[in-house]
């Protein structure tokens, strides 16, 4: 026990704990008393007081060390300082060390030579001993009790804690259905947004253009009453200054190149109102005959090699044909070939079997997109 001791108390002052070190002189100074080194106890003592950290200002050890009186007074019992061997005894019966201070007592009055008080204290300590095992026997008996019952415990805990988890998973079951029915809501009601605002804005265009033409109408007719004559003048000239402005135009589109007027159909606005129409619903999906022919129109201006491919006259194409042939040019995909022209997806795969095999006696569908690029890389 000394050695282990005092490898402890070598290691905290190696770290720097000096009063931790200090605080394990207890057992040492007992020991050397036990032994007669009187000289090595007092130098100890006063280490143990001064830097253990243990005492108030007022001298008093801290709660739990008490027992260090019972050392002290049997120091001084032993160097022949029997009045404060006395005094420390007589503290430890304050702090309910009875056994400690019985024994102390009787050591004390034993070396005096008192008999009657050694008859006390000998008795008091007699009974202070039966009571303390008493009530180690006591303690004894309540562990062994508990340890009898531990069984039962923890068969109900595991059972609590079995119940406790099964209610948290289906808490968690619950909470993840809910969660997951509040994200699908969440979800229809954004598309059902989206669908709502995309037929309200189509109805505000609408309306907005119809105003437009009703307010245009009603005042060339409110014109035409009042001067015939004028309104065909202004006509004339309308007519007029769109044929010049088309001529101006026709010339500066016809001195683009080739691959600019591509990528400007490509990024046309009759281009992405086609895209925007065939990511919405399928079914809601319907492409008027004017919105085709100028699509049409665009792609025989603009994607004039295309265009000739198309129109070849020996191999000419129907009119659903023609349509996914400009789509398919314009790199709409097959998802979008089937909102677009309403068809079945083995519909799709038919008609484009059906175009390549017009234009390069291909049966495959798969192989029209190639053909139709490796077509176009040989246009200059």
């Amino acid at each position: 026990m000394l050695e282990v001791l005092n490898t402890a108390r070598g290691l905290y002052l190696e770290h720097g704990y000096k009063k931790e070190a200090v605080a394990l002189l207890g057992p040492i100074i007992n020991h050397n008393i036990k032994t007669g080194d009187y000289s090595t106890t007092q130098k100890l003592l006063d280490v143990y007081e001064s830097l253990s950290g243990l005492f108030d200002f007022e001298g008093n050890i801290c709660a739990g060390r008490e027992v260090y009186y019972y050392i002290r007074g049997s120091y001084y019992l032993a160097v022949g300082e029997q009045s404060l061997a006395d005094a420390d005894f007589s503290r430890l019966l304050d702090y309910g060390l009875y056994t400690d201070a019985y024994r102390g007592k009787l050591s004390l009055f034993n070396k005096q030579h008192n008999a009657d008080s050694v008859y006390k204290y000998a008795r008091l300590l007699e009974d202070a001993t039966e009571a303390r095992s008493a009530a180690m026997r006591t303690e004894t008996v309540k562990r062994i009790s508990a340890l009898y019952q531990y069984q039962s415990f923890q068969r109900m805990a595991e059972l609590s804690a079995k119940k406790t988890r099964k209610a948290q998973q289906t808490t968690l079951l619950v909470i993840t259905l809910g969660l997951l029915l509040c994200m699908a809501c969440l979800v229809y009601y954004r598309r059902y947004r989206k669908r709502k605002m995309m037929q309200i804005k189509h109805l505000f265009d609408s309306y907005s253009k119809a105003n437009e033409d009703y307010l245009k109408l009603t005042e060339e007719v409110e014109t035409l009453r009042t001067d015939y004559r004028l309104l065909e003048e202004q006509k004339k000239s309308e007519v007029e200054d769109l044929r010049c402005s088309l001529d101006k135009f026709e010339r500066r589109w016809q001195s683009i190149g080739r691959r600019d007027k591509e990528v400007a159909m490509l990024n046309s606005g009759i281009v992405r109102q086609f895209h925007e129409k065939a990511s919405g619903n399928v079914k809601a999906c319907q492409v008027s005959d004017y919105e085709w022919q100028k699509l049409l129109f665009q792609f025989q201006n603009s994607m004039a090699a295309a265009s000739i491919i198309m129109e070849d006259g020996r191999k000419r194409l129907s009119v659903p044909e023609m349509r996914a042939f400009v789509l398919l040019t314009l790199g709409f995909t097959n998802s979008e070939l089937l909102a677009l022209l309403s068809c079945s997806p083995q519909r799709i795969t038919n008609i484009k079997s059906i175009i390549n095999e017009k234009l390069y006696n291909d049966p495959l569908s798969s192989t029209l997109l190639d053909n139709i690029k490796k077509d176009l890389s040989g246009f200059v």
